[in-house]
């Protein structure tokens, strides 16, 4: 990086310092905020022509940490993305931002202009309704919001069509589910599914990942000896499934089977969305199942398994209940999702009842 580019980036508290003096001296500030992962011919056009709206133009961008583009983004990390755009001859300085959104970053620049690009047409026209924050903020200080007008392309699009980490066969679904569904569509059908009402069905398993880094073989014995480094439990099976259902409707109900012995109820229950109404059948003498994974935390490599269970399921009574528990419920989902690992939950009857 040269000694020019070098000096545009500057950590965002000296920004607002920067932005200040020349706000003193009369000059007009205008602001731009965005990802820009992978600069491309649009960003280009949009900061030529936020330039022209004033006389000192900053940028800044979101940092790595809070890149909500998908998986493996940003494809270029903050240092470089800010790199890039500080090498553009219409931009003078650059920052990486300190929080997830703008609302924050403009309240302590305090630009005469916030621009956005020419893809968010409107405050309105903006369906994440982050805009609309910003627009808060920028009245709350006085500044003004102002749109570019020009040709629009998507990093996040080029990136999926010319770089992506999906394999093909998973490419070329995608494309014919664009083809074939509109993004319209597709919200739609998620909004309707808020009211939906789902029983989510299986079994529970908690996993519990240990990290550790190996030693070498012992020296006492022919088996790999490792250092304990950290842990971490998880609410898996069909905790998980449940969880998951939580993001898009407002009423889940949870049938599932945890141990009377060493049962987790209360780490569980933590773990599960408010959304969700469980209820749970305790198997007699058995513990919660557990699947403990020993992993080599460098690699991630699974070293090996230890599960603590008994998948012998429920007794004849309490396998009858959850039957009768069924048939009145069923009735009354409109979704019915059965998450069966095989542990003992789902049992020859429940499936007959199902």
């Amino acid at each position: 990086m040269d000694d020019k580019t070098r000096s545009k980036i500057k950590e965002l508290e000296e920004l607002a310092h920067v932005v200040e003096s020349f706000r003193a001296k009369g000059k007009k500030v205008v602001h731009c905020h965005g990802v820009f992962d992978l600069l491309h011919i649009g960003h280009i056009r949009y900061f030529k022509q936020a330039r022209e709206m004033g006389d000192v133009l900053v940028v800044t961008i979101t940092p790595d940490k809070d890149v909500d583009k998908g998986p493996y983004r940003p494809a270029f990390s903050e240092d470089l993305r800010a790199e890039a755009i500080a090498s553009l001859s219409s931009v003078d300085f650059v920052a990486v931002n300190k929080w997830r959104t703008a609302e924050e970053t403009i309240r302590l620049l305090q630009p005469n202009v916030y621009v956005k690009g020419s893809d968010f047409k409107s405050v309105e026209a903006d369906e994440t309704g982050k805009l609309a924050l910003e627009a808060n903020v920028c009245r709350e200080i006085g500044a003004e919001v102002a749109f570019t007008t020009d040709i629009v392309f998507s990093s996040t699009n080029l990136i999926n069509r010319f770089f992506s980490s999906f394999p093909d066969e998973v490419r070329e679904y995608l494309r014919l589910f664009e083809k074939r569904y509109s993004l319209d569509f597709v919200i739609k059908i998620l909004e309707d599914m808020a009211n939906l009402k789902i029983l989510v069905i299986g079994d529970t398993i908690l996993d519990d990942y240990h990290y550790c880094h190996t030693l070498g073989s012992s020296s006492k014995d022919p088996a790999l000896a490792v250092q304990y480094d950290s842990r971490d439990l998880f609410a898996g099976g069909v905790l998980a499934v449940a969880n998951h259902c939580a993001n898009f409707t407002n009423s889940i109900r949870l049938f599932t089977v945890i141990g009377e012995l060493d049962s987790h109820e209360d780490f569980i229950r933590s773990k599960l969305d408010p959304q969700i109404d469980p209820f749970f059948l305790i198997q007699d003498d058995a513990p919660t199942l557990i699947k403990r994974r020993f992993v080599e935390g460098y690699s991630m490599s699974k070293l090996f398994e230890v599960y603590i269970m008994d998948d012998s399921g429920l007794s004849d009574d309490k396998d009858a209940k959850l039957c009768d528990m069924l048939r009145k419920e069923l009735p009354t989902s409109e979704l019915v999702i059965v998450s069966d690992f095989g542990h003992g939950a789902i049992s020859r009857n429940t499936i007959d009842t199902l």
